[in-house]
C-alpha cells in the first residue's frame, strides 16, 4: 500500500504476523502478548504457528520462534479465515 508495509492482518480473534527476518518477526508476537495482556486477553500459543514465504536459502531448521519461553510450531502451509496459504 504506497510502499507501506502491513505488519499484521486481523479479524476478530485471528491474526496473522508479518515480517521481513526471523528477528523482525520474533518481535512481532512479543508485542502482541504485552499488548493483549493489558486488556485482560491472552494468545494461546498452542494455537500459535508461524510460516516462511521465501526462497532464501538459509536453513530452516536453525531458525525458531518463542513466546514467553515457548517455542511456536514452523508450518509449511495454514488455513486462515478458511483458505490455504
Amino acid at each position: 500500500m504506497n510502499g507501506t508495509m502491513l505488519t499484521y492482518l486481523a479479524y476478530a480473534d485471528d491474526v496473522v504476523l508479518l515480517a521481513h527476518d526471523c528477528e523482525e518477526l520474533q518481535a512481532l508476537p512479543d508485542a502482541l502478548v504485552f499488548e493483549t495482556s493489558r486488556i485482560s486477553l491472552a494468545v494461546n500459543i498452542s494455537k500459535t504457528k508461524w510460516m516462511k514465504n521465501s526462497r532464501a536459502a538459509t536453513d530452516m531448521e536453525e531458525e525458531s520462534i518463542e513466546v514467553n519461553g515457548e517455542k511456536i510450531g514452523r508450518v509449511v502451509e495454514f488455513v486462515y479465515l478458511g483458505h490455504l496459504i
